[in-house]
């Protein structure tokens, strides 16, 4: 509803001047193209892209790893659309905000301004964390909550405080995780990564199920570690055969995608849209310690932790997501 006007005053001194009345055409059609395109952005009305080549070099293995790189998300930007969504209070819910692409996610949507809550382990690290995010978006709309989500205790006493509050969710993105060498289990006898990567989104999610509504979105931030692993419903928790944090990492991924698709389908008719991403190889501290030597290989091609959250972003902003 608001009208924009545009004005520009050019002028040139010297023999250049003389040049203006021969530019004019030029300048009042560079104006218009700009007009133009503001006018496309702000309509924000755009449908769901789909590119031949892509989807073809999806199917083979090395066409689809330069995707993962900072060069694979250069080549896709020219491509997107603007987004100009309205995301003023909105209620976006992010697991595992304290760092890497979590908080990466954290700034953006503060700055698009919507209403943060977030979840982490740290008090101290996320009282931090939301000062420096209110610094620099402005945005004092933010609250944390304190779960570790590896503990499935944590995870529903986490839910039970969201429910009480019964602050609607119009956002869900399941972040949290880690890579764990050697097998480790919690004190609630559970592998660590089975806990930490797919039942307790499992678990958060279901439980708040009621704070979604028609309109609502779950994301699932994935990795693409799950393309090289099935998963084995008899031994989710990798008892069996000789532990591999990477493996076991990638298999509880696939299995959040399985998971990820049975909630699109059961939960359409409720308007609830449940998307998978996954942000690529970034670089981030996870990986550093993680993956030592995959991070030493790969740190020239790595995106940096705003690129690895960029789709997590689109997913919860742009109107297009949920048009079929």
């Amino acid at each position: 509803g608001i009208e924009i006007t545009w004005q520009a005053d050019i002028s040139f001194e010297g023999i250049l001047a003389h040049l203006l009345p021969v530019m004019r055409p030029s300048l009042l059609k560079l104006a218009k193209t700009s007009m133009q395109g503001l006018a496309h952005a702000l309509s924000n009305n755009y449908h769901p892209q789909s590119h031949i080549a892509h989807t073809l070099s999806s199917k083979l293995i090395l066409p689809e790893l330069f995707h993962f790189s900072k060069y694979g998300y250069l080549h896709a930007q020219k491509n997107w659309q603007p987004m100009s969504a309205n995301m003023h209070g909105k209620h976006v819910l992010i697991t595992g905000a304290s760092s890497g692409i979590g908080l990466a996610a954290a700034y953006a949507l503060a700055a698009k301004g919507c209403h943060l809550t977030l979840v982490l382990r740290n008090a101290q690290k996320g009282q931090q964390v939301v000062q420096d995010i209110m610094r620099v978006t402005g945005n004092t709309s933010i609250d944390i909550e304190i779960a570790d989500m590896s503990i499935m205790a944590d995870v529903i006493a986490l839910s039970q405080r969201l429910l009480n509050k019964q602050h609607p969710i119009d956002v869900l993105i399941n972040n949290a995780g880690a890579l764990f060498n050697p097998r480790q289990e919690t004190h609630e006898g559970l592998e660590q990564s089975f806990a930490l990567l797919l039942l307790s989104p499992f678990i958060l999610t279901t439980q708040i199920k009621p704070l979604l509504s028609k309109g609502s979105r779950v994301v699932n931030v994935l990795s693409g570690g799950m393309y090289s692993q099935g998963i084995a419903v008899n031994d989710l928790e990798n008892k069996k055969g000789t532990y591999s944090g990477s493996v076991a990492y990638a298999k509880a991924k696939r299995g959040l995608m399985i998971v990820t698709e049975q909630w699109a389908k059961l939960w359409q008719a409720d308007g609830i849209s449940v998307h998978a991403m996954h942000p690529g190889w970034a670089d981030t501290a996870g990986v550093v310690t993680a993956l030592p030597e995959f991070y030493k290989l790969t740190k020239p091609i790595l995106r940096t932790p705003e690129q690895g959250a960029d789709t997590i972003v689109w997913l919860a902003c742009a109107t297009e997501v949920t048009k079929s």
